[in-house]
């Protein structure tokens, strides 16, 4: 009986570690892809900051000054800016770019209609069209002044 259990053999431990390390390495690399590929999916955001915007008024003369920069990843189009009195009354629009990359930054003015005084409120709505499909809304709050 002895001489059976004798003659069975197993690998030898240096080839298991191996075959383990092996392993565990070819399973990381798997889910390092996986995880990569679905990163950029999760990455692609559409969005905008006002980075200037500004109501001057001169004599008769009002003017909206507004600067926007693309911070998300996508690509924006149509980007426009109203310009209502604290009343909701519409007072002017600014056509600022028709395409607008990640990163870069645009601006436009316009002379306003109705009626603008040194230390009225303006509310300013930006928005934008997304490449792909949705939009991008975002409104700041400046006061005329000469």
């Amino acid at each position: 009986m002895r001489k059976i259990l004798s003659e069975v053999r197993g690998i030898s431990p240096l080839i298991a570690t191996l075959i383990l390390v092996a392993a565990t390495v070819a399973g990381g690399a798997i889910i390092y892809q996986v995880m990569r590929s679905q990163s950029g999916s999760f990455s692609n955001t559409a969005d905008l900051q006002i980075s200037y915007a500004d109501v001057l008024v001169v004599g008769t003369t009002k003017n909206a000054t507004v600067t926007v920069q693309n911070t998300g990843t996508l690509a924006l189009s149509n980007v426009a800016a109203t310009i209502y009195d604290n009343a909701g009354n519409q007072l002017g629009t600014i056509s600022i770019a028709s395409s607008l990359n990640a990163g870069q930054t645009a601006g436009g003015n316009t002379s306003l209609t109705g009626t603008v005084n040194p230390g009225m409120q303006c509310v300013i709505k930006v928005t934008a069209d997304v490449a792909g499909g949705g939009s991008v809304t975002k409104t700041t709050v400046v006061v005329a002044h000469s």
